[in-house]
Formats: C-alpha cells, sequence, structure tokens
C-alpha cells in the first residue's frame, strides 16, 4: 500500500513543514460535540474524499478507528494492484475529510468510465484496421488476396507502409491502453471489498483478547507444565527473593554435550539433569539461593541420518521436542525442573527498565511511511541528540579542510554523497503523545511488553500458589507493585553482559592451524564433508539433478555398508596448488558381483574423497586448553556448533580418550 502525502498531526511540525500551508485551518470540531445521529462520523466501511497536501481528493474508506485517529485507504488510479493510505488526526479530520454518502454510485461511476475508454479503443483498433483494408471477415477467412484486391489504385510502398506503421507504432501503443483501462476497472471493481478487510480487522481483535485470555489462563493453572524434582535438599530461607534471569540458555552449549553427534537432544535431558545438579554447574547457572533460568535443548537445527520414511517422521518429531522451554528452578540446596509447550522467546521477560514500565520517563517514537518503528527513552533520545550533534561537527572539519585543500591546490573528492551533511537520527523521533497518529501503535507496543513481563509474573505467581518448588515462602502477590519489588528481582543479562576486547575469530583461528597441514597430519570435519556429498548423490538420484542449495536442506546420509573417512582421520594425501586434502578407507561390496569364471568376489573396495581445507580443522596443530578461548566468551558460545565438535574432539585426542578413526595411508601427489 502506498502512503498518500499522510495527513500528520497539527502542531509545530506544521509550521517547519513548507507544504503544510495548503491546508486551510478552519475551527477544529471535536469527536465530542458530534451527535451520534450524524451519518458522517467517520465508521469503519464509511467513504470519504480525502484531500493530500497538493490539495488533490482521492476517495478513501474508513478501516480502522483508533484512539485519536482515523485510517482510510482507497484504490490508486494509477498503479495496478494498489491502494492509497493515510492516517488523519481527530482534531484535523473534518479539514480534509468530505463525507461521500453515495460511494457505491461514485465507485460505479469509476468503472464505467473505464469501461467507456476501453469500448473507444476499440474502436480505434477497428478504424485502423478499416483503413487498412482489413476487415473482420477478411481477418477470420485469411484471404490476404481479396484485401489487396481492395487497395487497388493505391502505390504497393505507401500501403506497406502504412501496415508496418500499424504494427510497430499504433496497434501497440493502443493494446498498451487497453490494458491499463482493464487494469483500472479492476482495481475499481475491487473497491467494494475494502469495508470488508476493515470489518475482519476488527473483529480479529476480539480473537486475540479470547487467546490471551486463554494463554493466561493455561500459564497460571500450569495446563502444560510438569514439575521434576532433581535434586533434595535444604530450602532457601523464607523471605528470600526469585531471581529471574532474562535470557535463555542452551543444554548443549552450557555443557558442550555430545558435542561429536552435533549437539545433546530431547532423549538426554536426563543426563543434562545430572550435570546440573552438580554444585559447580548449579552454582555457575543459578548462582543465587532463589534462581530461575530457562533453557532449550539447542539454538540450531540439529543434522541427523535417516534412511527410512520413518526415520524422517522420527528427526521431525525430535526438532519439535529440541523446542520444548525447560526452567530450571533453584530453591536453596533444592533443584527443580519445570517442562512446558510455552516459548518464551530469547527474553524471558522484556528489556525495559522500571521507569518504562511504571511510566516515569518520556518516550520518544522513531516513526515512517511503514509505521512505528522503534520506541526509545527519554534519556536514549538525549544521548542520540548529542551523537547527531558530533556528526555535524565531524562533518563540518571534514568540509573545510576539504575547502583548505582545494585553495591550496591539492586534489580533492569530487562532489557525491560523501559530501552530503549527515541527517539528523533525532530529527526522525516524535514525542510519544496523543497528538501523533502513531499513538495507538506505540501504546500497543508497550502494552504488550508489559503483558509480556506479567505473562512470567503470571507464571510465577502459579508457581507460588500450587506448587512446592519454593515452599516454604511468604504469601506473595506480584500482581501488585510493592508484592512484585519484594517476591522477584530481574537480572538483565541478556543485552547488558559487558565482554572486554574483541570477539575470538574461529575461522582464523582454523587458518593458522590449518597453514601447516601436510600428508600424516590428523584432522577432523571430513566426515560431515563426505555425509553432505552422499546426502546430495542420494537426492540427486531422485530428483535427476540438483543445485548447490540443497546442501542447507539434505539430511546426513550414510550408504549401507560405508563408513566413509572418519569423524578423525589421518590424510593420506595433501595438494597444497588446490588447498584440499585426500583420504583413503575401504567399503564393502554391494550386491552380488562375480569374477569372469563366475566366482562370487569377496573383500572390500578402495575409496577416496577429496575436502577443501576450509572444511577441515588440523588436529596435530591444536594446542591443549584452546577450546576455551571460544566457550569462555558468550559471544563465541552462541556459534557452539561451529567450533566444539573441531576443538574438543581435538582435545580429547590430545588427552588420549579417542583414537584416529582411519590410520589409512598413501602416496603424495
Amino acid at each position: 500500500m502506498r502512503s498518500r502525502s499522510r495527513v500528520d498531526v497539527p502542531g509545530e511540525s506544521w509550521k517547519e513543514d513548507p507544504l503544510s500551508d495548503k491546508i486551510t485551518r478552519r475551527p477544529t470540531v471535536s469527536r465530542e460535540e458530534r451527535s451520534e445521529a450524524h451519518p458522517d462520523d467517520p465508521e469503519v466501511g464509511r467513504w470519504y474524499w480525502v484531500k493530500d497536501r497538493d490539495e488533490d481528493e482521492w476517495l478513501g474508506c474508513v478501516t480502522h478507528v483508533g484512539s485519536n485517529y482515523v485510517k482510510l485507504e482507497g484504490p490508486d488510479d494509477g498503479y495496478i494492484n494498489s491502494t492509497y493510505g493515510t492516517r488523519v488526526h481527530f482534531d484535523i479530520f473534518w479539514e480534509v475529510c468530505r463525507y461521500e454518502p453515495d460511494a457505491a454510485g461514485k465507485i460505479r461511476g469509476k468503472v464505467e468510465k473505464h469501461r467507456n475508454r476501453f469500448n473507444g479503443l476499440m474502436e480505434d483498433v477497428k478504424r485502423i484496421s478499416g483503413k487498412l483494408g482489413i476487415a473482420a471477415k477478411e481477418l477470420t477467412d485469411g484471404d490476404h488476396t481479396q484485401a489487396l484486391a481492395t487497395r487497388k489504385g493505391e502505390p504497393i510502398p505507401d500501403y506497406r507502409g502504412a501496415l508496418v506503421k500499424a504494427k510497430e507504432e499504433e496497434l501497440p501503443e493502443i493494446f498498451k491502453q487497453m490494458r491499463h483501462e482493464a487494469d483500472m476497472m479492476a482495481v475499481w471493481m475491487k473497491a467494494e471489498t475494502i469495508p470488508m478487510v476493515g470489518q475482519r480487522k476488527k473483529l480479529e481483535g476480539t480473537l486475540d483478547k479470547v487467546n490471551r485470555r486463554i494463554l493466561a489462563v493455561d500459564l497460571y493453572a500450569g495446563l502444560s507444565e510438569e514439575a521434576v524434582e532433581i535434586r533434595k535438599g535444604k530450602p532457601a530461607e523464607i523471605a528470600e527473593p526469585v531471581r529471574l534471569f532474562q535470557r535463555r540458555h542452551y543444554m548443549d552449549e552450557e555443557s558442550l554435550a555430545n558435542y561429536k553427534a552435533g549437539g545433546m537432544d530431547y532423549k538426554s535431558i536426563e543426563d543434562f539433569d545430572e550435570w546440573m545438579a552438580q554444585s559447580e554447574n548449579r552454582d555457575r547457572i543459578l548462582p543465587f539461593p532463589r534462581s530461575i533460568v530457562a533453557f532449550q535443548v539447542r539454538r540450531h537445527t540439529k543434522e541427523r541420518r535417516a534412511n527410512t520414511l520413518s526415520g524422517f517422521i522420527r528427526i521431525v518429531h525430535e526438532m519439535q521436542e529440541d523446542k520444548r522451554t525447560f526452567l530450571y528452578v533453584r530453591n536453596g540446596e533444592q533443584l527443580w525442573r519445570l517442562s512446558t509447550a510455552i516459548d518464551f522467546g530469547e527474553k524471558l521477560f522484556p528489556d525495559l527498565d522500571e521507569m518504562v514500565l511504571y511510566g516515569r520517563e518520556k518516550l520518544w517514537m522513531h516513526t515512517g511511511g511503514l509505521g512505528l518503528k522503534n520506541i526509545i527513552t527519554d534519556r536514549q533520545y538525549r544521548a542520540l541528540i548529542e551523537k547527531d550533534k558530533e556528526k555535524l561537527r565531524e562533518w563540518k572539519k571534514k568540509m573545510a579542510q576539504k575547502k583548505a585543500d582545494k585553495a591550496a591546490g591539492k586534489d580533492v573528492e569530487p562532489p557525491g554523497p560523501w559530501d552530503w551533511k549527515p541527517r539528523a537520527e533525532a530529527d526522525q523521533y516524535e514525542e510519544f503523545t496523543d497528538k501523533s497518529v502513531y499513538y495507538d501503535d506505540a501504546a500497543k507496543k508497550i502494552s504488550d511488553a508489559l503483558e509480556e513481563h506479567n505473562r512470567v509474573a503470571t507464571v510465577i505467581q502459579g508457581i507460588f500458589d500450587r506448587s512446592p518448588v519454593f515452599a516454604p515462602h511468604p504469601p506473595w502477590k506480584i500482581w501488585t507493585n510493592d508484592g512484585f519489588h519484594e517476591a522477584l528481582r530481574l537480572v538483565y543479562d541478556k543485552d547488558r553482559a559487558l565482554v572486554g576486547g574483541e570477539k575470538p575469530d574461529f575461522e582464523a583461528y582454523r587458518r593458522r592451524l590449518n597453514s601447516q597441514l601436510k600428508k600424516g597430519c590428523v584432522t577432523v570435519g571430513q566426515e560431515r564433508a563426505w555425509l553432505m556429498h552422499e546426502a546430495l548423490k542420494r537426492e540427486g538420484r531422485r530428483r535427476y539433478g540438483y543445485d548447490e542449495d540443497d546442501l542447507r536442506m539434505a539430511v546426513l546420509y550414510t550408504p549401507y555398508g560405508n563408513d566413509g573417512p572418519g569423524f578423525l582421520a589421518r590424510v593420506t594425501q595433501y595438494r597444497p596448488r588446490v588447498k584440499k586434502c585426500v583420504y583413503r578407507w575401504e567399503r564393502d561390496r554391494q550386491g552380488y558381483q562375480y569374477d569372469w569364471d563366475g566366482r562370487r568376489k569377496k573383500g572390500k573396495l578402495p575409496c577416496s574423497f577429496q575436502v577443501p581445507v576450509d572444511s577441515l580443522l588440523n588436529v596435530s596443530a591444536y594446542t591443549p586448553g584452546d577450546y576455551k578461548i571460544f566457550f569462555s566468551d558468550p559471544r563465541t558460545r552462541e556459534e557452539y556448533l561451529k567450533w566444539a565438535p573441531f576443538l574438543l574432539v581435538a582435545e580429547d585426542y590430545h588427552a588420549g580418550k579417542v583414537q584416529v578413526d582411519n590410520e589409512a595411508t598413501g602416496e603424495d601427489g
């Protein structure tokens, strides 16, 4: 939908807008002063002529009535499959909108106008065809000789020129106009559906309220929740508050569990419970006597192997289970696990300060042609102003230096976008007040954030009221302000954790180790590359062709009787010119194969596979303890699957816990 020169909020902003004087100001009539009996009051489904800042009028239908504005949409008489859209504040509604009681008649008139134009163009086609002696019957019969005979007496070159002009200029232009008129007819014929869209959106609001109420009941009553005690012990002091951590954790990242298999899955939850129950791990993740941390099994989709249809069905089920949310709760020495199907998102509660939650600080909205984009606090807005001032100072300094260089005869950059005055980012914000047509949008965004905040509070209140998890505790009522602050402490650990220095670069680390590759080095990474290669081969046989995009979608596939190069293997040939490593092994024979004399062949067949260096890690060059570089930094811990299968198997290899799967050797080449 295109924005038609949005009619915005009256006030100081109009004085700064050079186009604002094009709308004549008249005494405003408030909505309350108008009688309900007036049929021209804005309601969903009513049509109005809307005046834009260029004094043009377009026909728009009310599709939403907000608390302080009216939203109108209408057909765009000029663009196919497009509509105008605008928001008009109540204070100036009657200055720019004029009620249209016979909208249906106007729409029919528009349809007839385009139909008449279309018919007129049809007559033009007949007129040109008639001039050229091409009658309808002749076109049907295909008698070109008879058509030429009717042109008797006219020079053939002139007649041919007229035909070519009609073919290349006149008729194509008329056909283009006919398509446009037909499209515009369709646009206005569909205009009657616009009020229906507005009514549908109005009803959807009611359905949304019902869904929210159902969710609240589900959260409090625990309809999809179960609690398991995984460690017994003495509970915390009765008045100890509950610390609620904002960031959602991931089991495989925190424990580095099953790194060799691509991370843990829902079937190994009990193993993670045992790991969490250890005092060292519990105290690191749940450091306070009463704490709650949200977990999911894994952040990224796990690559799984399947050779049958039932295997694919099993994978779908496991992927769904991997997305379940688990709340680990500490109460003194006790440790509990609560599982629920409700997804709380990356943050258990929104990143809103207490002052914002309770309306104690002024807010600013970033708005634009597509609607509300962002909300910031007054402190952030003032910081934005200072940032804009600093950018302006830097620009002035640069322009002054450029001017001085030019005066001194030095070469300077030609004028371009790099010379433009920087746009003040703070100017794109307006204060959050009911004078803005985006007031409802911002209020809803804040309301949704508060609801997310209250959603977690509903869960915890339900735990207090009906579960032994935090027993014993005071009769906390956290829906009150005092009760909330007495019972809960919010720990903002998602975006506010400061980490010093640059983020560790795994790819740079990999390149440093791989620069020492040679024949005989032990590597990891070749098995996954081979499994993806086999999966693509299998998919290609089914589809008779594939492209590189299938690589991301392929399920890892292991051919029967072929173990591949091995998870940990030794390089049998290094090709430095193409930066690839070659691996060799043997596989079982498939089917019945016979020699020339009829005897069945026995034994194994040799295999080889080459892998780009960028897909490998040189385990031989690894230094024990290097994995801590990436595990200790939370920024790289999120990229767990990128480095864990490489670094941790290298750690195990140097500790003597694992052996090389493929010890085959070969000649350099």
